[in-house]
């Protein structure tokens, strides 16, 4: 019921491939996309602000799905194994 995203393309491809959280949202998954696991498409004037990329994350939080710390992830993860 949860699907968790990672990868390039944080802008296009998260968002808008077959499998993207727009796509799998309305199918009642969770969806929660890892911030420091993710890129945008960014341009040179964009790209050390990293613009793109927290703006699609700010997407995500408003209108798609959740995000979430690597750290939190793993933490999680930690707890499901005890």
């Amino acid at each position: 019921d949860t699907l968790i995203y990672v990868g390039f393309c944080t802008n296009l491809c998260i968002l808008d491939a077959p499998g993207g959280m727009r796509r799998m949202a309305p199918r009642g998954y969770r969806c929660v996309l890892l911030r420091e696991a993710t890129f945008g498409v960014e341009f040179p004037d964009t790209l050390a602000d990293r613009t793109h990329t927290n703006v699609a994350l700010r997407y995500v939080e408003a209108w798609v799905g959740y995000t979430a710390s690597a750290a939190d992830f793993r933490a999680g993860c930690a707890d499901l194994a005890r």
